[in-house]
């Protein structure tokens, strides 16, 4: 049975592996970031990251925060959102999106952003789920809420 919920400081350490296994393939790689854990922290705080269960297993995280917009008055930042590679291709990431989309939309949000490369897998993930290209370099993707 899947879960998804919001992320805890408890989840650090989980929140480390998924990273690093899903982004780099390297286990450890993130002790070079000594303030990881002030990373997480960080997004835990605004209430917008959460991580998914399936089989017991912490396999998926999603983290955002808010940021100011001009335009939109506040906007929603993904900054993490990776599930490990065995558990890619099996709808997590879609419904990690879905929850950040709900819980962002009943917060009255107007848009959820991220940066990707458009020659990364994630690129088409996002562009599939209906983000759109928000720079040239389409580096920057954008989802309207409404």
């Amino acid at each position: 049975m899947r879960i998804i919920r919001n992320a805890t400081e408890l989840d650090t350490d989980d929140i480390k592996k998924i990273y690093e296994c899903a982004l780099y393939g390297i286990e450890g790689i993130v002790e070079r970031y000594f303030k990881f854990e002030e990373y997480v922290e960080f997004c835990l705080k605004h209430k917008f990251s959460y991580v998914a269960i399936d089989d017991d297993v912490v396999c998926g995280v999603l983290l955002a925060y808010e940021v100011p917009d001009l335009m939109f008055g506040k906007i929603l930042y993904i900054e993490l959102l990776a599930v490990f590679p065995e558990y890619q291709k099996r709808g997590i990431g879609t419904e990690l999106l879905n929850i950040l989309r709900m819980d962002a939309g009943n917060a009255g949000y107007q848009e959820i952003t991220l940066r990707t490369c458009c020659y990364m897998n994630a690129y088409e993930f996002y562009k599939k789920y209906g983000f759109k290209d928000t720079k040239t370099d389409r580096r920057y993707m954008s989802f309207m809420l409404k």
